[in-house]
């Protein structure tokens, strides 16, 4: 039989899992809005170091294409 003292404990520790809950959600949202931002941030940077020198990244990535082909054919 369950007792109105059993009823007040269960409230009691529902409500605490709840807090608990809502506490871990809450932190972890704002982890994921900080990282995002910081993603935002090298993205930007990343996009301008592209813009103020396209040539170079262009050739950097023409050598890094022939270096993994060459790679590539050696495996076969």
């Amino acid at each position: 039989m369950i007792t109105m003292a059993d009823r007040i404990i269960d409230k009691d520790m529902e409500d605490e899992i709840k807090r608990v809950v809502n506490k871990h959600i809450t932190e972890s949202k704002e982890a994921l809005m900080r990282t995002e931002k910081m993603i935002r941030e090298q993205q930007k940077g990343f996009e301008n170091s592209v813009s103020d020198r396209p040539y170079e990244w262009l050739l950097g990535t023409l050598v890094a294409g022939l270096i993994l082909g060459k790679l590539m054919n050696r495996r076969d």
